[in-house]
């Protein structure tokens, strides 16, 4: 949007712009909270009337109502709940209570998921055609998200990993491609990562430090490895992450061998190092506001095996930062 300047109105133009700067910033924030700051107070009545006529009703009728109500959520699902067409955010796991005719729920599987892209012709940057195929696996860390933002995740998914290859061919000739061969796969994967991220900070507006979750943190790294980031550390890492949703994910970094390993689970042989850390710390620590040695003294992270190795942590967060 433009405005042209006029003087007798500048600080009057100024000032409306900033009011409407601040009223954005708040629509934001009510977006982050689950609330709707279009909600007039008419609709905000009738809503706790609704709902605290549907709560006495369950109570009233609970030895019949507790079996519709009462929902058994296991750990690798969330249900993202609409209360009168609006989220009020994900539950689960365990038994979570859900109130009959006002409320909503769609199921989200936590679990990873594959799938193949067929092969298909693209076209280098000198002009040669190659086919090409992919294995994609994917899974989801932030259930609201994946349910308001797409639709269909699934084919949104496939759409991006084929658009960012046919992209990421053309920018490389074949010699180029063929000479970093086991780096490529690697590469694409941080890019597709990236643009899910994207996609995330244009339709919610999120932080910088909500996007830099545990999952792109190790697409990141995975673009990162290499031989010399082996010689120089030489240790295999294992990561207990405690989420903001009180799951526990397993990550490992295996910097002993080759050209370097990361992953979900557990690494193929016995880690020389085992972090405990909650997803706050992991956040801090990867963009550079908490270094490991005062997150060690702290308490922030809980270290089992050899402490020098695990400072030596430091040294890939500042090539991953740079």
């Amino acid at each position: 949007m433009s405005y042209q300047s006029v003087p007798s109105n500048e600080e009057n133009l100024r000032a409306g712009h900033q009011g409407k700067e601040n009223n954005l910033g708040s629509a934001r924030k009510d977006l982050r909270t689950g609330k709707d700051s279009t909600q007039g107070c008419p609709e905000l009545i009738c809503s706790w009337i609704l709902t605290v006529l549907t709560s006495l009703l369950v109570i009233l009728t609970f030895p019949i109502t507790g079996w519709f109500v009462l929902k058994s959520v296991p750990k690798y699902e969330r249900f993202v709940v609409f209360r009168l067409g609006r989220i009020i955010g994900s539950k689960g796991p365990g038994m979570i209570l859900l109130l009959p005719f006002i409320d909503h729920w769609q199921k989200v599987d936590l679990r990873s998921k594959t799938f193949t892209i067929a092969p298909f012709e693209a076209t280098c940057k000198d002009g040669a055609v190659i086919i090409i195929g992919a294995e994609v696996y994917y899974h989801i860390w932030n259930p609201v998200l994946s349910v308001a933002i797409v639709e269909d995740l699934d084919s949104t998914t496939v759409f991006t990993a084929q658009n960012e290859m046919i992209h990421f061919l053309l920018k490389r000739t074949l010699a180029k491609i063929q000479a970093d061969k086991n780096k490529t796969g690697e590469q694409l994967a941080f890019l597709i990562d990236s643009v899910h991220t994207s996609l995330e900070e244009s339709g919610t507006e999120e932080f910088e430090s909500d996007v830099v979750n545990p999952d792109w943190i190790l697409s990141k790294v995975k673009a990162f490895l290499s031989e010399d980031l082996v010689k120089h550390i030489g240790a295999c890492y294992l990561f207990t992450v405690n989420q903001k949703d009180g799951t526990q994910n397993l990550y490992y970094l295996d910097l002993s061998r080759d050209s370097g390993m990361a992953g979900y689970g557990m690494p193929e042989g016995d880690p020389d190092v085992a972090l405990e850390v909650t997803e706050d710390t992991m956040q801090a620590l990867f963009l550079g506001d908490l270094k490991p040695f005062s997150a060690y003294m702290s308490g922030r992270i809980r270290v089992q095996g050899d402490l020098k190795l695990a400072m030596k942590l430091e040294d890939l967060i500042k090539k991953l930062n740079r």
